[in-house]
């Protein structure tokens, strides 16, 4: 197999055949789903992807050239993002890494400051967003030092690692994340952030923690309740989003 990535003067690219050889995939397959992004995104995509050509064998052996693509990062981004599975994500990560690797040594004999953007930031996010529905949260917060994410400090949602012995649920964890903000300011009932929770669970097929669980994990994040003057339970920092 030649290698995953290669730098040719479109940039680091590597070539709808590699993609197909990796994936598994049958070249014309993979030469379709390209086709069928730049059909629908012609103006924004077609910088991603240049049309090229390759030499493949023949039974007699002769050679025949084949229609072929190379794409830049965002462009393998695109594609890959309808390959699934865990093997495909294994395969999304060495080439994270691949391309990761090449710009690196690229910067290092440049002096050109190296520059991270939101688009250079997107495929590593990708594969972090799919590693966290694959195995979970805790696999996806270790992927992110790997995959060269910027270090980010550390927010309100994840104060239960600061926790000493205790371990916020998974499905906590994931429903803050979804349909909660912090706002020091906010107020609200302890009721409707549970009835959240419970509906969040019953959306995603998830089993919901119990109502004693769920307000001793908010207590451990630094959320606790308090009781209104109308004799409502609230908790303060927290506001629900739809």
């Amino acid at each position: 197999m030649n290698a995953l990535v290669e730098r040719t003067d479109f940039g680091i690219t590597t070539s709808s055949r590699t993609v197909a050889e990796v994936f598994e995939k049958e070249h014309r397959n993979v030469l379709a789903s390209i086709d069928d992004i730049l059909s629908k995104q012609a103006t924004r995509c077609a910088s991603n992807f240049r049309r090229t050509s390759a030499k493949v064998k023949m039974p007699n052996g002769g050679e025949r050239e084949v229609r072929a693509f190379d794409m830049d990062r965002d462009g393998f981004t695109l594609l890959a993002m309808g390959f699934t599975g865990e093997k495909a994500l294994d395969w999304k990560l060495a080439y994270i890494e691949a391309f990761n690797r090449m710009e690196t040594e690229l910067a290092e004999r440049s002096d050109a400051p190296v520059v991270l953007d939101a688009l250079e930031l997107a495929p590593a996010l990708a594969v972090v967003r799919e590693a966290r529905q694959l195995f979970g949260r805790p696999v996806a917060r270790r992927l992110w030092p790997q995959l060269g994410l910027p270090e980010v400090a550390r927010t309100d949602e994840i104060r239960y690692e600061l926790a000493t012995g205790y371990e916020l649920p998974e499905t906590i964890s994931s429903w803050m994340e979804y349909r909660v903000l912090i706002d020091d300011a906010a107020q609200c009932h302890s009721s409707a952030l549970f009835k959240s929770y419970e509906q969040w669970c019953h959306d995603n097929d998830e089993i919901a923690e119990n109502q004693t669980n769920f307000g001793r994990a908010l207590t451990h994040m630094g959320y606790p309740s308090k009781k209104s003057s109308q004799g409502n339970m609230l908790r303060t920092g927290l506001r629900l989003v739809t």
